[in-house]
């Protein structure tokens, strides 16, 4: 018989290419409707008193009630589209509000975790992780589903709760060497959040612009006896962006510790400066320190002796500072929330 090669004219669903084919589609379609893609996300497109957050094919649109209506229709003309009026639940972060705040929480998400791994009736933990945890040299045990269960761990900790950043953050680093003691210290976290569950982000309204918050520790990973920076920022009082990150060079003092800290955080701020620009906010944005030898290194023009040898990345907070296009102000420890 007669062997035919049939030409693909579009994309099929679970192709490597159909994502991006996806997307493009749709970026396309929302300039038509004067759209821009914001520079600092490409999941926010920017309309005329309209904004529209896209993550694969679910959406969040708000803005005036007149052009949310007009952008639900052209859609609806566009592709199958399933609409709700208000946001009760979005990729799975449940959403409440009233007339003075919007609460975001995942406890739909947590008690499926204490289902899928028979935890339903466990026992309360006051933190997500023992102080002092340490990693002991044991063998792999790659039969439990220990990345599965860091990962969904993961995934709340960057939508809706950063009091378990630091925790997730030590156990992803061993994610290809699992391990019972590892997987018991997951398992915390899990009995952590099921009596935590409905804890969850408050956004209310106020006016104190963009602050943020840095802070590291010392040699803080027993091992590589690397720091572990933190960062957390909120616009006008509501926290935004959060992470618990190992550094990727051994710090040989507090001063270089908090100052790769600051640096690393210099860049996700200079993101949310962007991001919060599309929607009329211009003002500075804060970054608060508690170590004044940092700040004074960050301030001033020259390198001192004790930090020629810091790698050049890291001096790109200097030029910020000196741009003005973000400010550094001294915090006290105690007020430090990073």
């Amino acid at each position: 018989g007669t062997h035919k090669t049939l030409k693909l004219l579009r994309s099929l669903y679970g192709l490597r290419s159909s994502p991006k084919s996806w997307n493009t589609r749709f970026s396309e379609f929302m300039k038509t409707l004067n759209f821009r893609r914001s520079e600092h996300d490409n999941c926010l497109y920017v309309g005329e008193n309209v904004y529209l957050v896209l993550f694969v094919d679910d959406a969040i649109i708000t803005g005036e009630t007149h052009q949310v209506d007009k952008v639900i229709e052209a859609l609806k003309e566009e592709f199958q589209v399933k609409t709700f009026d208000k946001v009760d639940s979005f990729l799975g972060m449940s959403v409440k509000r009233n007339e003075n705040c919007i609460k975001v929480s995942q406890p739909i998400l947590i008690e499926k975790l204490q289902k899928e791994f028979g935890m339903v009736h466990c026992r309360s933990v006051n933190t997500p992780m023992e102080v002092g945890f340490f990693r002991e040299d044991v063998d792999v045990n790659n039969g439990i589903p220990f990345r599965r269960l860091v990962c969904t761990l993961m995934y709340i900790a960057v939508t809706s709760r950063p009091d378990i950043s630091f925790a997730t953050c030590f156990l992803a680093r061993y994610l290809d060497k699992p391990s019972d003691q590892l997987f018991d210290a997951a398992k915390r976290i899990v009995r952590y959040l099921a009596h935590t569950k409905d804890l969850g982000l408050t956004f209310t309204p106020g006016d104190n612009g963009l602050v943020s918050y840095s802070d590291a520790d010392w040699g803080g990973d027993k091992e590589s006896r690397k720091s572990v920076s933190g960062f957390i920022a909120f616009h006008n009082g509501n926290p935004i962006s959060w992470f618990s990150k190992k550094q990727t060079s051994v710090a040989l003092s507090t001063m270089e510790a908090e100052y790769i800290s600051s640096a690393t955080s210099a860049q996700e701020l200079v993101n949310l400066k962007g991001i919060v620009s599309e929607f009329g906010f211009s003002e500075m944005p804060v970054l608060k320190i508690d170590n004044l030898s940092a700040i004074s290194l960050i301030k001033t023009s020259d390198n001192s002796k004790r930090a020629k040898h810091i790698e050049l990345k890291y001096h790109f907070i200097k030029d910020l500072c000196e741009r003005k296009i973000i400010d550094v102000q001294y915090v006290s420890t105690n007020e430090n929330i990073a």
